[in-house]
């Protein structure tokens, strides 16, 4: 698992308290390589003794703030803040190719030409190596 100094950002920006961390490093304890969590909301409830609505609250606040995102009916950890599994190989992963995907989609009204679109796109994945 890796920590990217953008993710602690993003927690004081998004207000994540004490509770939404713990819950998030519960879920990081189940999530698989590619960044998929595998769980339910309830197991986490039970795991951690505290009310489902609880966890649903932070999934919400957690998705809001970018850490996670839905792809179809999939939950995942967005690669830009948490990576599991190896570094380098990360750019193979479903959840890195949906979140250039979302970079790519974000990007391409503001910069039109391919090259540029491309190169931007793949800066904005913190942990690029390109």
């Amino acid at each position: 698992m890796f920590f990217f100094t953008k993710f602690a950002q993003t927690i004081i920006d998004n207000k994540i308290s004490t509770t939404d961390l713990v819950i998030l490093l519960k879920v990081l304890e189940y999530v698989s390589y590619g960044n998929v969590i595998n769980l339910t909301q309830q197991t986490i409830a039970d795991d951690l003794d505290i009310a489902r609505q609880q966890v649903n609250r932070t999934f919400k606040k957690l998705e809001d703030s970018g850490i996670f995102f839905k792809e179809k009916k999939s939950l995942f950890v967005n690669p830009n803040y948490l990576c599991m599994g190896d570094l380098n190989k990360a750019t193979d992963t479903k959840a890195y190719q949906i979140a250039l995907s979302h970079a790519y989609n974000e990007l391409k009204d503001v910069i039109p030409e391919k090259a540029d679109l491309d190169k931007k796109a793949h800066e904005s994945m913190s942990f690029m190596k390109k």
